[in-house]
């Protein structure tokens, strides 16, 4: 199964394909190319790098298959137009930093929520240095949409984000992996 992310502001152009077929991720993944592996693999590849971009990978494919929860959960079904990602990649030797949203939620009553997917084993903790890139990301967006929309940054995680001095610095909204289901 493919899904269709435009580009937050455009229409077909720069339209990201997504592979979010949970099997075939997992098996292209951990699966082919690992023939004869060596005994109690998993275990040892769990908590490895490459296991948690995947797990991250394979989170946001849960949350992009399920939209409207996220849309309802947040009481957006009304208003809730269009869903997009974003990126900016700045030019090299730039001294500008990049940023990525994972999913956006454009809406009808001039706001926009950024979604930020975050898979995390427990309750994530913002720190100081995650707030910082948090809010370069929020700002990053305004700055290079040039939106005039009012912008709501959401934490979508398994388990909930702790509501300390930094979340409340960032971090308008929160869902967790039970409004998905």
């Amino acid at each position: 199964m493919v899904s269709l992310l435009p580009e937050f502001g455009k229409k077909k152009k720069d339209t990201r394909y997504r592979l979010i077929d949970a099997f075939t991720l997992f098996y292209l993944k951990w699966v082919d190319g690992v023939a004869g592996a060596p005994e109690f693999y998993w275990m040892r590849v769990k908590g490895s790098p490459s296991y948690y971009i995947w797990a991250g990978y394979a989170f946001e494919n849960v949350c992009f298959q399920h939209y409207p929860q996220i849309i309802s959960t947040l009481g957006l079904s009304v208003v809730a137009e269009i869903r997009s990602s974003w990126r900016f990649i700045p030019p090299p030797q730039s001294e500008e930093k990049g940023a990525e949203i994972d999913l956006i939620i454009d809406r009808a009553d001039s706001c926009v929520n950024l979604c930020e997917i975050k898979f995390y084993n427990d309750e994530l903790v913002v720190d100081k240095d995650y707030a910082k890139v948090l809010l370069t990301k929020k700002s990053c967006f305004k700055e290079k949409t040039k939106t005039r929309k009012t912008v709501f940054l959401i934490m979508i995680t398994p388990y909930g984000v702790k509501k300390e001095a930094n979340y409340f610095s960032c971090v308008d909204g929160q869902l967790t992996l039970d409004a998905l289901f």
